[in-house]
């Protein structure tokens, strides 16, 4: 049960922001094995082109960060390896400018520390006692 945050520091189409959240779940299904299906991508992408800093300067090419949450312990790290490259392939690709920053982040998470549905991760993994 993924949870995917891209943030953008660039106003793009509802088209763009739909073609990449679909690669996103394809990447996540593919590489990391993640059910489309309980995967949830929250794409936010300002209206007017937000300011992002590095230092003191103020840039103005295109910047992302994109931060997945997974739980702890479900996949390798080849595979998260394999998934941040994959992820930065399609954003440069969708996003055609020079990506001159950007953050990918994987934070695993306990399985007690988060839920779906009002389940936590830890009892819908079948390790919670009955």
């Amino acid at each position: 049960m993924p949870f995917i945050h891209l943030m953008l520091n660039k106003n793009v189409s509802q088209e763009l922001q739909q073609t990449v959240a679909s690669h996103l779940l394809d990447i996540t299904s593919s590489v990391l094995k993640k059910n489309p299906n309980h995967t949830a991508i929250v794409v936010d992408a300002p209206i007017t082109n937000r300011s992002w800093f590095i230092g003191h300067s103020s840039q103005l090419s295109t910047m992302f960060k994109l931060e997945i949450y997974i739980t702890e312990g479900t996949n390798s790290k080849e595979e998260k390896e394999c998934w941040i490259a994959a992820v930065y392939q399609v954003m440069c690709d969708c996003l055609i400018e020079n990506i001159s920053i950007n953050y990918i982040i994987v934070t695993e998470i306990p399985a007690m520390d988060w839920g779906y549905n009002g389940e936590t991760q830890y009892a819908r993994l079948g390790l919670a006692v009955k």
